[in-house]
């Protein structure tokens, strides 16, 4: 879905058409999957256990997690209000949803290589294998499908025949 999305920032920075429905459908599927499943896991399971184990929120690995969720939540507002002005034709405003989307894209892939090669390498050390087992399935989270690659797939192709 990352790739789907910077390439919609790149027609839209080439002035080309990218369909309002499918940008409210990214949009929505990111904060969607934010909330509901990267950010709980980690905030609500991952960061706690390692806390515990000794690390401090507010020293880095986790300090720097926490921000870049901070800053992705902030991007996927202000990308719901760029869209909103977009779909109005307010081309001032609208034309911030590439830069925006390129800025998210840009984030989340630093994200998830320093989740990679720091975070996860780290709690692989620190925590027990009882500890790194997934999070309960009874939580508050959004419920979001986990799907398998080929289903996400799928969905970006769909999208993408809507888009351009």
């Amino acid at each position: 879905m990352l790739e789907f999305t910077k390439d919609a920032a790149d027609r839209m920075h080439r002035c080309e058409s990218v369909h309002p429905e499918v940008l409210g459908r990214v949009v929505e599927f990111f904060r969607v999957f934010m909330e509901g499943c990267l950010l709980i896991k980690e905030e609500d399971f991952l960061l706690p256990v390692l806390e515990r184990r000794g690390l401090s929120r507010h020293d880095e690995p986790i300090a720097l997690m926490l921000i870049d969720h901070a800053c992705g939540r902030q991007l996927i507002r202000e990308m719901e209000e760029a869209l909103a002005a977009y779909e109005d034709a307010s081309r001032e405003t609208g034309m911030k949803q590439p830069a925006l989307a390129s800025d998210f894209v840009d984030l989340m892939r630093a994200h998830l290589n320093e989740e990679e090669e720091v975070l996860f390498m780290m709690a692989d050390s620190f925590l027990q294998p009882n500890e790194q087992a997934d999070p309960p399935q009874d939580t508050n989270a959004t419920s979001v499908p986990a799907g398998n690659k080929p289903d996400r797939i799928r969905m970006e192709r769909r999208l993408a025949r809507k888009a351009w």
